[in-house]
């Protein structure tokens, strides 16, 4: 077992704290990879469906947003979940909507908050998996309570990320080197570093073996795009400011590919670089169920929601004790943390 490795949770804060990731192996049972998995499917139809329903004549522009490869993301909001689309580098939003038969040129990347397109994902991706709990509480604090807080006891542990994450064969997504700390806001302050080793964790559960070159064996040459890490970057802080750090001067030479099967989780902090390239593999999928925490004091601001459902911001409630009704309309930034 790697030293970044560890099947004991009582040990998974310290490895956190030392390397800025720590690695679960098996912390989803195979029933509920495969369950993810059938709701995964689900989840492409109902994407593809509110894409064919918001892109219909007469409806308003979609949100845009530009991604810092060049390529732009689509965003589609319905039922209570936010589907970001990949629009392929070199080609427009309009020449994309306006001719979707061109190969690769409209992907779905993620579904955020997706417990809201089905059940599954809602029961695996909240305060109802104790596994999950379990290891954010493990990371982000030896004082937070996973289970046993008392009705009217102050919040604990705050979920703000609940996604579902695809990656198909030959898609042409990657996520250069980056910190998650851009997207937390770390560089406008609000989001504070309160315990001393990120106040935030981000759970990638794997749904497909990920592969990389000979490790494919009859693929060899090939990969699908697995997520890197490079450990020990957590200690230089957020880097970069409000841009964020610039991928092509990242030294990667001691980067890590811990090359999850299904059910794994890596558990990473908001200062860690990490990354991912395009999967260019004929027929695997790699696909990840993501779950993000964070301390509640390290939360400083909340800028007010646009008016839309908390789906278009991504944020989910489900781990506040103090939960405000459902259709209460979320208050956070952007969710936009991508793997």
């Amino acid at each position: 077992m790697a030293a970044t490795e560890t099947a004991d949770l009582a040990k998974a804060a310290e490895i956190f704290a030392e390397h800025g990731f720590v690695v679960i192996r098996g912390l989803f049972s195979p029933e509920q990879v495969s369950a993810l998995s059938e709701a995964y499917d689900q989840v492409l139809v109902l994407a593809n469906e509110a894409l064919a329903q918001a892109t219909a004549p007469g409806k308003p522009p979609l949100r845009t947003t530009t991604r810092t490869d060049g390529s732009a993301n689509l965003h589609v909001d319905a039922g209570g979940v936010r589907y970001d689309y990949q629009v392929r580098k070199g080609v427009t939003v309009e020449q994309a909507l306006a001719d979707p038969s061109l190969d690769r040129t409209l992907e779905l990347l993620l579904a955020a908050h997706c417990g809201s397109a089905h059940p599954t994902l809602e029961a695996l991706g909240g305060k109802s998996n104790p596994d999950l709990l379990a290891l954010a509480t493990a990371v982000l604090n030896r004082e937070v309570l996973a289970e046993g807080v008392d009705e009217g006891e102050a919040v604990k542990m705050t979920q703000i990320i609940q996604q579902a994450h695809f990656k198909p064969p030959r898609t042409s997504c990657a996520f250069p080197w980056h910190q998650d700390s851009l997207f937390r806001r770390v560089h406008h302050g609000d989001f504070v570093d309160v315990n001393g080793w990120g106040s935030y964790c981000n759970i990638s559960v794997a749904i497909d073996p990920e592969f990389k070159d000979a490790s494919l064996g009859p693929e060899a040459g090939e990969h699908n795009g697995p997520l890197a890490v490079i450990p020990g970057t957590h200690r230089e802080g957020h880097l970069g400011g409000a841009a964020g750090l610039d991928a092509k001067t990242v030294d990667a030479s001691n980067a890590v590919y811990p090359l999850m099967q299904p059910g794994d989780a890596l558990c990473i902090g908001p200062f860690i670089v990490h990354g991912s390239d395009p999967n260019a593999s004929a027929t695997r999928w790699r696909r990840s169920f993501i779950f993000g925490a964070a301390v509640p004091a390290a939360i400083q601001n909340r800028p007010a929601d646009n008016g839309d459902t908390k789906a278009s911001l991504g944020m989910s409630w489900m781990c506040e004790r103090t939960a405000p009704p459902p259709d209460t309309p979320c208050r956070g930034w952007v969710d936009d943390v991508l793997a």
